[in-house]
């Protein structure tokens, strides 16, 4: 899944209290850079309390909230963003990554081609929009959006993933494998590009491959229970009870 754009930047206002804010800015983006999300919400509002009109501020806080799981505070955040700014694309971006997580699909999409007609060659707005249409099962755009992020960034690995989800939905499983293989060969230690191949041979029939997909994919995430149980699906279907069984305690102890 697409994340919410970090552009982390450096910020400098003239003045007392401007200084003040730009140093509780950059110390917030040092809390969301090392994952202290409720530290960095605290630095970015008084960042905010400082410097009303500073909007990187609000874009960040929003960040933060939407790692945070409050994704109707993100959303005012990258609101406020917009409106003191109205040309900023990475806030029209991330709102619509907002918008998707709360399963507006509709609204996510008017954002994602809103930022896409300020920042053209935004690559992260083309796939968050693809995956708002695949959403909606409106597959034709959702591949045209993720085509359109790989012509800008080739080694896209999310694009990838997410046209040959579609193709797999669609059981055009030849195609699926190849955007998943395609994931393999530009970051060969993802453990998505596996698993997901793997799931896709497990569709055909091809559980050989299946298991040694799971398998790889287990090997560079080790903590993830759906791989277990995925594979465990996969040891049962070839009569490998003892091997399935183990599998799926693992996975339930993951869980």
């Amino acid at each position: 899944m697409s994340r919410v754009v970090v552009g982390l930047m450096l910020v400098v206002v003239a003045g007392c209290n401007g200084e003040r804010a730009a140093d509780q800015f950059h110390q917030g983006n040092r809390f969301l850079e090392g994952g202290q999300l409720a530290n960095a919400v605290r630095c970015y509002s008084e960042a905010i309390r400082l410097n009303p009109g500073l909007v990187a501020a609000y874009n960040h806080r929003g960040i933060a909230y939407y790692e945070q799981g409050k994704f109707d505070k993100a959303i005012q955040d990258f609101s406020e963003a917009i409106r003191l700014k109205p040309d900023e694309s990475d806030a029209y971006n991330n709102r619509g990554i907002a918008y998707r997580r709360k399963g507006d699909f509709e609204q996510a999409i008017r954002d994602s081609t809103k930022s896409i007609a300020l920042k053209p060659d935004d690559f992260d707005a083309y796939t968050n929009r693809g995956a708002a249409h695949a959403a909606r099962k409106e597959y034709d755009e959702a591949i045209r959006d993720y085509s359109a992020a790989i012509r800008i960034k080739p080694g896209l690995a999310t694009a990838y993933n997410g046209r040959g989800r579609i193709y797999a939905a669609q059981r055009d499983f030849k195609k699926a494998i190849r955007e998943f293989t395609a994931i393999i060969r530009i970051a060969p230690e993802d453990a998505t590009g596996y698993f997901n191949r793997g799931f896709t041979y497990e569709q055909q029939g091809d559980l050989e491959r299946a298991v040694q997909d799971y398998s790889t994919a287990i090997k560079f995430a080790p903590m993830v229970a759906a791989a277990y149980r995925q594979r465990g699906t996969a040891y049962r279907k070839l009569g490998k009870n003892a091997a399935a069984a183990a599998d799926f305690a693992v996975a339930d102890r993951l869980r």
